[in-house]
């Protein structure tokens, strides 16, 4: 049983985890940019309701946790780029000792921290809007 993939395979399943990274990096973007402009709209249509704006929920937390998670999926777009191009440079001048290793990981931790982030506006977001004032 031969466990060894053919150059065939091999660029398909390079293309796929590429595919996966980009959308997981979009997902990143979608979650918090939007999560950002409902937190947002829901207070503009709170603030139009009510006369009194120091009434309105305090959700400066919720914000910066989202931007912040936002501007870590950009550095996560960025080093992703850097890593692809490391590797392109690494497979036409072997000779040339560029490791890319440290680029990837880089990335990785930047996605988890923009996903952490999200989640801590998450929690921002439910405690500012559930306990107003």
């Amino acid at each position: 049983m031969e466990t060894a993939l053919n150059d065939s395979q091999q660029t398909e399943t390079y293309k796929s985890l590429v595919t996966i990274s980009v959308e997981a990096l979009k997902t990143l973007v979608l979650v918090n940019g939007g999560a950002a402009v409902a937190v947002l709209t829901y207070l503009g249509n709170l603030a139009a309701k009510t006369n009194t704006p120091s009434g309105l929920p305090s959700v400066r937390g919720a914000l910066l946790a989202y931007c912040g998670g936002l501007a870590l999926a950009l550095v996560a777009f960025v080093l992703s780029y850097l890593t692809q191009l490391r590797l392109l440079n690494e497979h036409f001048h072997p000779e040339k000792k560029q490791r890319h290793g440290y680029l990837l990981w880089a990335g990785i931790t930047v996605a988890v921290l923009s996903a952490s982030a999200f989640f801590v506006g998450c929690l921002f977001a439910a405690a500012a809007l559930t306990n107003p004032g």
